[in-house]
């Protein structure tokens, strides 16, 4: 009877719940490449056209002065702000529905 209980518990899942999974990894991938992408975009468009937009606050004479953290802390800025406007492509609400459901 010890040996029994040894083993590890099986988890009871059903296909929708693994479907969802699988699907809701590939849309963080897809999240992450599309936040990375975005403001890769975005970097080089403020360096590129800094000076023809200059209503939007990007100085250029500012910008190739800076040092390199500054460029980097403003990416992950702007990654961080992709990644708050292409949130709501996950479905939270869908796991919520499937547990009361069940």
């Amino acid at each position: 009877k010890l040996y029994l209980n040894l083993n590890d518990p099986v988890h009871k899942r059903t296909q929708i719940e693994l479907a969802t999974n699988q699907h809701m990894y590939k849309i963080f991938y897809f999240l992450f490449v599309l936040c990375c992408v975005f403001a890769t975009v975005l970097g080089v468009t403020r360096r590129n056209r800094a000076l023809e937009e200059w209503y939007l606050g990007f100085d250029a004479t500012v910008e190739a002065s800076v040092a390199w953290y500054t460029h980097v802390t403003r990416g992950i800025r702007d990654w961080a702000a992709f990644l708050v406007l292409f949130s709501l492509m996950v479905p939270i609400s869908l796991y919520v529905s499937m547990e009361l459901v069940r």
